[in-house]
């Protein structure tokens, strides 16, 4: 339909210009003609050209020309690498996104020596193109059809998102990168499009839980098969283990938060830090979990960490590599360290398990030899040539039963 209005409009044209006008068929003088169209075969004469302005460029000034240069080259990539993915969209083709970046390079470049000016990939163009039949290379756009494009790209039902308080934010960007487009330039709107964008995504981090569920060891056991008694003092004493199951990104926005919520759990015999859900984690963050550790360590107790090691998982083996380099893995250690979190559970259930049975069996006080009868009538030099070390309280009973 489109190929067809440009021929009618073409043909319309003419037929009036030959029957009211002639003077429309020439190009001066044509109100109906917008600036002079270029003729005869562009030739490479810009080469010599640029070689002579760059010896008149003092080195000072170079970084006026580079810096501008690389933020187009950058803008005019991100341009036509989203032309691409929306024209497979509705294509429902795969585009190869080296060889349209390097076709662009290659065609700018040459562009600029023949004169021309750079370009990237358009999506509205694109659209129409698409839209009208074009599938390959040979394909292209003439200017008549873009103006109907451009009355066509105003989307009054966008405008309800205005009324949606769930889409305020991204309004927010579109109407400041449109505004500073129109009023300063396109480079500027896109570094105001990007520092807004972080700024919300920072805030949205933050607003975000950094613990997604906590639970302790007398709720949630391990899948290892106990016998009665343990498991009757896993319910009575499991509340010693608390597992934190981390989500997000800890950072310098989410680390604060986290520090308080364990801070109420330094007493516990044993804290297990759930990381399959954390995707990363800045210095703030790990200097955080440094601290953390060491006040555990410094209590007696212990600090596990689990899924940190995910074969495959590209995040994970960064997240590990991380805390490696800043040496908090080596002061955890290694053997603190589990592929998941109930193997992590499992070794806090055991530990405990052994922990309370030793205190449970050693004698609460320490018996002098003194105290015990069979050597009361002794003295002090007959103690000590009998015994000349200290013997400790299981000895002492052991020796009393001989006895």
């Amino acid at each position: 339909g489109a190929l067809i209005g440009l021929v009618a409009g073409v043909a319309t044209f003419f037929t009036t210009a030959l029957i009211t006008s002639p003077s429309l068929l020439q190009l001066q003088g044509n109100d109906y003609i917008l600036g002079p169209i270029p003729t005869g075969f562009p030739t490479p004469s810009q080469v010599f050209a640029f070689f002579r302005l760059v010896g008149d460029i003092p080195p000072s000034t170079w970084g006026i020309v580079v810096i501008p240069a690389l933020t187009l080259s950058v803008l005019a990539a991100i341009d036509t690498l989203l032309t691409s993915v929306v024209s497979d969209i509705v294509t429902k083709t795969k585009h190869n996104s080296n060889r349209e970046l390097v076709g662009q390079g290659i065609g700018n470049a040459m562009s600029g020596l023949f004169g021309g000016m750079p370009a990237a990939g358009s999506t509205a163009t694109t659209m129409v193109n698409v839209k009208n039949g074009g599938r390959t290379p040979l394909s292209s756009v003439l200017a008549g059809i873009l103006l109907v494009t451009a009355v066509g790209m105003l989307d009054i039902k966008s405008f309800n998102l205005l009324k949606k308080k769930s889409a305020a934010e991204n309004v927010l960007i579109v109407v400041a990168v449109t505004v500073v487009t129109v009023s300063v330039d396109i480079i500027v709107a896109v570094g105001v499009g990007l520092a807004i964008a972080s700024f919300l995504f920072v805030k949205d981090q933050i607003g975000k839980a950094i613990v997604r569920r906590k639970y302790s060891g007398d709720v949630v056991h391990s899948k290892k098969v106990r016998d009665q008694n343990e498991m009757q003092l896993l319910e009575e004493k499991g509340d010693r283990i608390v597992v934190y199951e981390l989500s997000g990104s800890l950072f310098f926005g989410t680390a604060d938060k986290l520090f308080s919520h364990i801070e109420e759990d330094l007493q516990r015999f044993c804290i297990i830090l759930d990381l399959k859900r954390i995707d990363t984690i800045d210095l703030t963050g790990a200097q955080l979990l440094r601290q953390i550790v060491e006040r555990v360590q410094d209590r007696g107790n212990h600090i596990l960490l689990s899924y940190l090691d995910v074969p495959g998982d590209r995040d994970k083996e960064r997240v590990r590599g991380f805390l490696d380099d800043l040496g908090i893995t080596e002061l955890i250690g290694l053997s603190y360290i589990f592929e998941d979190t109930d193997h992590a559970l499992e070794w806090a259930e055991d530990t405990l398990i052994r922990h309370i049975t030793v205190e449970t069996q050693l004698p609460t006080d320490i018996l002098a030899l003194r105290d015990l009868s069979v050597f009361k009538d002794l003295s002090d030099d007959q103690l000590t040539s009998c015994f000349p070390k200290v013997i400790p309280a299981t000895a002492c009973t052991s020796y009393c039963q001989v006895t």
